[in-house]
Formats: C-alpha cells, sequence, structure tokens
C-alpha cells in the first residue's frame, strides 16, 4: 500500500468520504512532505548542524515571513547561548523577530515571529 492509500484508509475510517478533491489535497500534502523533508524525515530546511562537505561556512533556516509569507532564508549563529534579533522581511521590509538557543551546536526553539 502506498502512502496516498494509507492515508486515504485512515480518512475513511474516519468517516471522510474520499472524493477527488480529497485525492487531489493528499497528493498536494505528499509533495510537500517530500520536498520538505528528506527519506529519513528530517527538514530539508534546518541546516542546524555544519557539514564539513557544505561549502557554505553558515548554516541557515528557510522560514514564512509572518507578514507577508515569502519564503526566506535565515542566517544562524551557532557560536552557543541564547540568540535573539530582528531581521527584516528581504520582500516587505517589515521586521521580524528571530529567537532560538544553541547548544553543542544544534538550534532549538526556533521562532521566527512579527515584530
Amino acid at each position: 500500500m502506498d502512502l496516498e492509500d494509507s492515508i486515504a484508509a485512515v480518512l475513511a475510517q474516519r468517516g471522510c468520504r474520499i472524493t477527488p478533491e480529497i485525492i487531489r489535497a493528499i497528493d498536494t500534502f505528499i509533495a510537500v512532505v517530500e520536498d520538505n523533508f528528506d527519506s529519513r524525515g528530517r527538514d530539508r530546511d534546518a541546516e542546524d548542524v555544519d557539514d564539513p562537505t557544505d561549502q557554505d561556512p553558515s548554516p541557515t533556516r528557510m522560514i514564512d515571513c509572518p507578514h507577508c509569507g515569502e519564503r526566506l532564508p535565515i542566517a544562524l549563529d551557532l557560536t552557543s547561548g541564547e540568540q535573539d534579533g530582528i531581521q527584516d522581511c528581504e520582500v516587505c521590509c517589515r521586521p521580524i523577530r528571530i529567537r532560538y538557543a544553541v547548544e553543542d551546536g544544534h538550534v532549538s526553539g526556533f521562532r521566527a515571529e512579527g515584530s
């Protein structure tokens, strides 16, 4: 059974009528998941740890601007401790507050919110 069939079966068990619109929504959902996560379920946009094979020395995380919805990269400082700063959206120029903690080179509690 493939992923689409599995999701449709779960929805049907919960009483959802499986229409062509539902199948299209499932297909869209699967495409988004496949675009954003690798085969081991790791977020492709969350580059929290320096990869020695990576040519770009500054790790980034992709976010959606809380004001205009534009997807944009945020450079991360992995030196250590609590990070709290403001970065303007490259599209709408409105401020975004970026907060996260760094422990042993890993980001935790990442938040990007309108400021």
